[in-house]
């Protein structure tokens, strides 16, 4: 079955930032392959796409929606340009089909009955759990342990609530109910000392309607889950990743887990598979999802987030997987994945240039390499690099320093 990625950054905190618009880019270069169909904001880069080929990728055909406009996600603009709609059928012509997005709004359910092609996601499960209150209500109906939380409505309630783990000596997290991206994309406040209270801006709006104040659980580890719940009625499990987060937000990731014992590991999916995945089938739940979970300095887990769709850490485990069946037969190699930001300067960076600088990192060998993925962001400032190696997580992560220190110095 044609895939056809639109991989849509439609949350309410990646609207009109052209930065976070470019990760449209991501999904189509990570999963998709010949035969299959991706739409982006902008063109990618011929350059990257040459080197692309050169790792042994094949290509989907790309289609272009753009350029952007600080009105419109991905979504909006394939709505409005109905040529487009038009060549996206014709290129199908009839041929089964699936439409994968990244976000999940409304947006998207009005892409997919403009297409007429299936969407492998349940808009009536998807958007309803992308709200926070939503899937927290959830884990507590059936069990999952959670930090501590309180729904809030206004900004009374949060000093009111607030108060109490202040009191006990607890700091919190104010998540908005569509929140992501963790504080650095406007969703979430970190609150440790009363006197913060004191001068908590007027809410007016900014976490929803309806959001909720968190616990913060002195975390030891971060682990993300990834599972896909098939047209079959299947639950495939994608893998038990160690995330690499910073200010409560995700920016890497390590395979396998340095720092996650095999019990823990265990006592997850546990709750997965006897809690978790038989309440998301009775929903009529579709597509890809992934979970959030932080352990204490004890090893207990704790539920804290959840996305009803895709998640970033897929895209990288995919990415992999394909190289792995391209040079190592399909041998499971160690990796180490972080998305760099990188030093300021005047001239914008490029991919070209950062491929120069990375030249001998870049050349797949059973030993390892380096991989540049999410062309779309280096003109931002960012690049994503994966370390990966065959023979040890020492010898990932090796060339992954090896790789950021070029690109970032120290």
């Amino acid at each position: 079955m044609k895939r056809v990625i639109l991989d849509s950054q439609s949350n309410r905190h990646f609207r009109g930032v052209a930065l976070e618009q470019a990760y449209d880019q991501r999904g189509g270069i990570c999963q998709a392959g010949a035969g299959d169909i991706v739409v982006t904001t902008d063109p990618i880069l011929p350059d990257f796409l040459a080197y692309w080929e050169s790792l042994g990728f094949d290509l989907p055909e790309f289609f272009v929606a753009g350029p952007f406009d600080p009105e419109c996600t991905l979504s909006h603009l394939v709505l409005r340009n109905g040529a487009l709609q038009e060549q996206i059928k014709s290129r199908l012509n009839g041929e089964p089909a699936r439409l994968e997005f990244f976000c999940i709004e409304e947006s998207e359910r009005q892409v997919a009955r403009a297409l007429g092609i299936a969407p492998y996601c349940n808009f009536d499960i998807a958007i309803p759990l992308s709200r926070k209150p939503r899937f927290k209500r959830l884990f507590q109906e059936i069990g999952l342990r959670t930090p501590a939380w309180f729904v809030c409505r206004s900004r009374e309630d949060i000093v009111r609530q607030g108060a109490l783990l202040l009191a006990s000596g607890r700091g919190f997290l104010i998540k908005a109910d569509d929140g992501t991206g963790g504080i650095a994309c406007g969703g979430m406040q970190r609150i440790e000392e009363s006197d913060q209270l004191l001068v908590l801006d007027s809410v007016d709006g900014r976490f929803g309607d309806e959001f909720f104040i968190e616990e913060i659980i002195p975390r030891s580890t971060e682990v993300s889950l990834h599972w896909e719940m098939q047209t079959s009625g299947e639950t495939r499990l994608i893998g038990v990743f160690e995330q690499l987060s910073r200010d409560f937000g995700y920016f890497g990731v390590v395979w396998p887990p340095r720092n996650v014992q095999k019990d823990v590991i265990c006592r997850i999916m546990d709750d997965a598979e006897q809690k978790f995945w038989p309440a998301l089938r009775a929903l009529g739940a579709l597509g890809f999802f992934c979970c959030d979970i932080i352990l204490d300095a004890t090893g207990a887990h704790y539920w804290v987030d959840f996305n009803p769709r895709k998640g970033a850490i897929l895209y990288v485990r995919d990415m992999v997987q394909r190289l792995a069946c391209i040079h190592e037969n399909g041998a499971q190699p160690f990796f180490l994945h972080e998305h760099l930001r990188l030093p300021e300067r005047e001239e914008p960076y490029s991919f070209s240039g950062i491929r120069a600088l990375l030249a001998d990192l870049l050349n797949p060998r059973h030993s390892g390499f380096a991989v540049i993925s999410n062309p779309g962001v280096i003109a931002h400032g960012y690049c994503d690099v994966t370390g990966i190696s065959w023979e040890s997580a020492d010898g990932a992560e090796s060339l992954f320093r090896a790789a950021r220190r070029r690109l970032c110095g120290g």
